[in-house]
């Protein structure tokens, strides 16, 4: 990871650390398995295993539950875990922090869902740190979009020719390039 990352920046290494796992660990998974039998099996929880390789790399991170807007917005005092429904990774490197979302494997570096933006997040501490309370960003790094271009070419006698794009960015694309992936390749032609 190591020699991915373009410089020593604390960043870059949390860059080519989390393009790796994304490349590593195939689908989801509990968040209750040990880091290394996900790593071993290759499918789970990319969460603990980012979280795991970023701690050997030198970086703080931490998890973080995060409140949705959608969730009871009430104060509790011992609020029920449904509340905190999104789990997400905080990386502080120096003074920049980056909020990582590996749920989906294509996920870009820093993007989190548009419904995550700006909602509370409880940071879960290590030993014999206190818990923070925290936000999410309030804008997404990337933003979700789609983009279609069209061009039709019509011929003298009438026949046309028909071609385009349908792009999608963000957290979209993410989502939709996972959806895509186990397809074969008649499948997705179709």
């Amino acid at each position: 990871i190591r020699a991915e990352a373009p410089g020593a920046a604390p960043m870059a290494l949390a860059r080519a650390a989390y393009a790796r796992v994304a490349r590593t660990i195939l689908g989801d998974g509990p968040f209750f398995e040990d880091a290394s039998q996900v790593l071993s099996r290759g499918r789970g929880s990319r969460l603990l295993v980012l979280k795991a390789v970023l701690e050997l790399l030198g970086l703080e991170v931490r998890v973080a539950v995060v409140r949705p807007f959608g969730a009871d917005p009430s104060f509790h005092r011992f609020p029920n875990p449904g509340l905190y429904s999104a789990p997400v990774l905080r990386v502080r490197a120096g003074a920049e922090v980056a909020w990582l979302d590996p749920s989906t494997r294509q996920n870009p570096f820093g993007a989190i869902p548009g419904w995550l933006a700006g909602c509370e997040a409880l940071v879960l501490p290590q030993a014999g740190e206190p818990p923070l309370l925290d936000r999410t960003p309030e804008r997404a790094i990337e933003e979700d979009g789609r983009e279609i271009a069209i061009r039709v070419a019509l011929a003298a006698d009438g026949t046309g020719e028909l071609t385009g794009t349908d792009r999608y960015r963000g957290v979209l694309g993410a989502m939709l390039k996972s959806q895509l992936e186990p397809l074969d390749q008649g499948q997705r032609r179709q």
